[in-house]
């Protein structure tokens, strides 16, 4: 696909994103967006965990929360190097502090995506509602305007591929094959 046609079809989702805000879901996004600031909620799970004292359930959270982080928010953005929306289209201010970094992936999808498979795979009960926070956490990013639609699906993308991937790895590694 030619970068100029993608350029402009991410525009035009984006524009159409921004036609509907209102109050109420601008709080929601908002809220959203909070929530997945330095993996705020998932952290939040990873503490119900060790209260509860599913350690080894939480090591795996915490393998995957910080393995994806560090892989996305430093290895992976400095490839692309993306500017963000907010920077392109100044007529169209974010609604929140502009982020550091690239646009690309999102940090806060991939983050959220990599908790909600691992989740998944240790309690779908739990899983299944927190791929739909993930979802809507990524889908915040979007409306909020700080990344493409391509951000937020690299970012899933990347989110599930390190969880499914990477952490079984490392588990092993350090002895805990669950």
């Amino acid at each position: 696909m030619n970068h100029e046609f993608e350029r402009r079809l991410e525009g035009k989702v984006l524009l159409r994103i921004q036609k509907m805000h209102n109050p109420i879901l601008d709080k929601i996004m908002l809220i959203a967006t909070i929530m997945g600031n330095g993996g705020l909620i998932w952290v939040a799970v990873i503490l119900g965990y060790i209260i509860a004292k599913r350690k080894t359930e939480a090591l795996i959270l915490i393998i995957s929360l910080a393995f994806c982080a560090f892989l996305n928010n430093i290895v992976i953005k400095s490839f692309f190097k993306r500017a963000r929306p907010c920077d392109i289209f100044g007529n169209y201010p974010p609604m929140i502090k502009r982020p550091w970094g690239s646009s690309c992936p999102s940090g806060h999808t991939a983050t959220s995506f990599a908790m909600a498979v691992a989740l998944c795979k240790l309690n779908l009960g739990i899983g299944v509602p927190a791929i739909v926070i993930a979802t809507i956490i990524g889908f915040s990013r979007m409306y909020l305007f700080v990344h493409y639609p391509s951000d937020v699906i690299i970012g899933v993308i990347s989110g599930v591929l390190i969880t499914l991937f990477i952490t079984p790895i490392v588990l092993e590694m350090l002895g805990l094959v669950v």
